[in-house]
């Protein structure tokens, strides 16, 4: 599998793989039904259409599910923010 590179100026990736950092804090409900992530090849772009990230092997975009409780709500410059049971927060990609 080839590694996402930059394709025009409105489009930004990163190598595979990375970790994420949480930036906003979880409460303990939420870090215990957390599922663990593994992020691979995120671009961004400005357009949201071209936008993806690969999270645990899949390859998703803005609005799809990760599983039955969390979803990607949008893929940013520096990471993603998600959703989980209402309550929404951004991870940082390193």
């Amino acid at each position: 599998m080839a590694h996402p590179q930059q394709a025009n100026e409105n489009l930004t990736a990163t190598k595979q793989p990375f970790a994420g950092q949480f930036s906003d804090k979880l409460s303990g409900v939420t870090k215990e039904k957390f599922p663990n992530l593994q992020f691979a090849g995120h671009a961004y772009s400005r357009n949201p259409a071209k936008r993806m990230i690969i999270i645990n092997n899949s390859i998703l975009r803005e609005g799809d599910r990760i599983n039955s409780q969390l979803r990607l709500m949008e893929i940013t410059p520096d990471g993603v923010i998600l959703e989980q049971d209402g309550q929404k927060f951004n991870v940082n990609l390193e």
